[in-house]
């Protein structure tokens, strides 16, 4: 599934969390699968490219220190001397759509052991090229990789312990590995590790936006005068930016700002302070006379069905962001055409596997999004919410679906669909859980929803942590514990990922940061995890997915082409 280019989730609005505290949310929770920048503490998919949100592949953002810079490309945060990376946001820091592999390199995690096979003697180089292309509708420019001071590396974990291999990165981004043993090596980029067989890898990957974007300098800020809203709702209402060829999407920043419209206002000033969206969120300038044209939308939440709508939209041609001075744009709001496509969920195919699910609260839920590209053929290509169906229960969406989409005609859309159950992980001090989801989730071109969508990919089956059930609790399982699982019961996956979260207590909420995440190809279904990732006295929840698209994914690593799928179960809560 996708990694959408949301920079800021609307999923913490106050009418989610008050009338469906304990229901899914509007994404699926952020994690290496859904997200290719970093995940807050609150669950927010961020670009993660920022000073203060640097991280990639679903990892927890992190602060880099005034010494340091972070470097685009790999999420790290390096010494300034040592270069940034690319200044473009974008990536495809998705929220809600799986596969962690359309925007960027994503660092995810610790080392990775289990499933080698013994007595490895020959050697062989490993070649790996890395590529960063932005788009917008057309190709958009392309630069080398900067991987700044997270230098990749091959891994091989064996009998004797690890051996690393380091190369120098030539000035086009591509690098050789030499004499690494065949047989399974983990690529590692930060905190990434990624097994694979294969002497060639790409770890080219696609960015959306335009190459010679520039952040914004202090006091920055933008004034949209809004007018003609639907007479706003402070409870169900939020509004998205969105900008393609700067690579913009701020979701529900309304949320972010001091003043908001009150109650039945139909006219009003947003006030955004772009220096802050820039630094925090990687949000670029935008440029009306480089042809970046803007999108405002109003949205609403109907609590009774669970219905996210865009209510209103306008857009402008002219807005230029100037950096370090106070910039404005009118939008003269109307409601959208709408448009209509059958959706048609089979469900009995979902039931067939739902034994293998890890226990919880059934649910659904569905969104549309729209982006540049006539029709989409990878995830990272969804650039702006348009529709959503994410009930307090099961229940079944409209079909077909009537949903306004404000956007251009020459737009394409993609639909995620998510069906299994809602699990609840809390940590012992905190009073609220945080939220898994347990079942499968897709993304395909709104065109193949003609037909019903049936399961394409079940979870692992038999997932075993230590020799027990991993949907269990497990306590004592030592520093190096074992996974162990069977191949799903429907699909053929393309490789298994696990992510090793550490949950925390901060202000009543279980929150939670990622200690490592592995990924490992199909032949694989073993793993013992080596030294470092586990901290005695800590406590963690794991995740097991299957992967699977058209893509070869143990050569081209963040191939993210469509149609898209992840399906995963979760452990309970993990003590070493």
């Amino acid at each position: 599934m996708s990694p959408h280019l949301f920079f800021f989730r609307a999923l913490a609005l106050a009418v989610t969390l008050a009338v469906f505290a304990g229901c899914p949310t509007l994404r699926p929770p952020c994690s290496a699968s859904t997200c290719s920048g970093c995940c807050t503490d609150q669950g927010q998919c961020l670009a993660g490219s920022g000073q203060t949100t640097c991280g990639r592949g679903g990892t927890a953002c992190k602060v880099c220190s005034l010494t340091e810079s972070c470097v685009a490309t790999t999420g790290a945060c390096a010494p300034s001397s040592a270069g940034g990376g690319s200044a473009l946001a974008g990536g495809a820091a998705g929220s809600g759509v799986g596969g962690g592999a359309g925007g960027g390199l994503a660092p995810g995690g610790g080392a990775a052991g289990g499933g080698m096979a013994g007595g490895q003697s020959s050697s062989d180089d490993v070649e790996v090229t890395c590529t960063q292309r932005w788009y917008t509708e057309s190709d958009a420019g392309a630069v080398p990789c900067n991987f700044g001071s997270s230098a990749p590396q091959a891994v091989v974990l064996g009998d004797a312990g690890v051996t690393t291999f380091t190369p120098t990165v030539r000035p086009d981004g591509s690098f050789t590995l030499a004499n690494v043993p065949r047989g399974l090596f983990f690529l590692r980029i930060g905190t990434a590790w990624y097994g694979t067989r294969e002497r060639q890898l790409s770890l080219d990957y696609e960015t959306l936006g335009r190459v010679d974007t520039a952040l914004a300098g202090a006091n920055t800020r933008l004034v949209l005068s809004a007018f003609n809203l639907v007479s706003w709702d402070e409870q169900a209402h939020f509004a998205n930016l969105f900008s393609p060829g700067a690579g913009v999407a701020v979701e529900a920043f309304d949320q972010r700002l001091r003043d908001t419209p009150f109650d039945g206002d139909t006219e009003y000033d947003f006030t955004l302070p772009y220096d802050v969206l820039s630094q925090q969120l990687f949000v670029p300038l935008i440029d009306g006379a480089r042809g970046d044209v803007t999108y405002l939308t109003q949205m609403s939440f109907d609590a009774a069905s669970g219905e996210y709508r865009t209510l209103a939209a306008a857009s402008s041609s002219t807005l230029t962001v100037t950096s370090m001075q106070l910039s404005s744009a009118s939008f003269a709001m109307s409601s959208p055409p709408a448009a209509m496509t059958p959706l048609s969920i089979d469900q009995a195919s979902f039931d067939a596997f739902a034994a293998d699910l890890t226990p919880g609260t059934p649910s659904v839920g569905v969104e549309f999004a729209a982006g540049p590209r006539a029709v989409h053929e990878r995830t990272s290509d969804g650039l702006a919410f348009v529709w959503g169906f994410f009930p307090s229960s099961v229940s079944t969406p409209p079909n077909p679906v009537s949903y306004p989409n404000p956007f251009p005609s020459t737009w394409g859309t993609s639909a995620t669909v998510q069906v299994g159950n809602s699990v609840a992980r809390q940590h012992p001090s905190a009073q609220q859980p945080r939220r898994y989801l347990s079942g499968q989730l897709q993304v395909l071109p709104l065109q193949s929803l003609a037909s019903p969508v049936v399961a394409t990919l079940s979870p692992p089956t038999s997932p075993q942590l230590n020799g027990a059930p991993l949907s269990g609790n497990h306590t004592g399982v030592g520093l190096r514990p074992s996974i162990s699982f069977a191949a799903p019961r429907v699909g053929q996956p393309r490789r298994y990922q696990l992510r090793v979260e550490q949950l925390t207590a901060s202000s009543g909420q279980t929150v939670a940061r990622t200690a490592a995440t592995f990924t490992l190809p199909p032949t694989e279904t073993t793993l013992t995890l080596p030294p470092g990732v586990l901290v005695s006295g800590q406590i963690y929840v794991f995740s097991l997915s299957a992967v699977s698209n058209p893509g070869n994914l143990q050569v081209d690593v963040f191939d993210n082409r469509l149609p898209y799928a992840t399906a995963t179960v979760v452990s309970g809560l993990v003590r070493p």
